[in-house]
């Protein structure tokens, strides 16, 4: 998950779900604005998962194409 520190998470299982909208600048399409939405966690093993402690991060980005 982009904002979080790498090595914040731990274990042999884990859910993660990405949503990633991009959107042209001034209708220029090689310049985007991106809003990124990320879901998940990371469990010791499968019987351990729950989906109340799901971590979740929105980052704002650019991408030039």
């Amino acid at each position: 998950m982009r904002a979080f520190d790498t090595g914040s998470f731990t274990g042999n299982s884990f859910i993660l779900f990405n949503l990633q909208y991009l959107r042209p600048f001034f209708d220029y399409y090689p310049l985007r604005g991106a809003l990124f939405l990320d879901v998940g966690n990371a469990y010791p093993s499968n019987e351990k998962i729950n989906l109340g402690d799901l971590k979740w991060d929105v980052v704002l980005g650019c991408a030039c194409v």
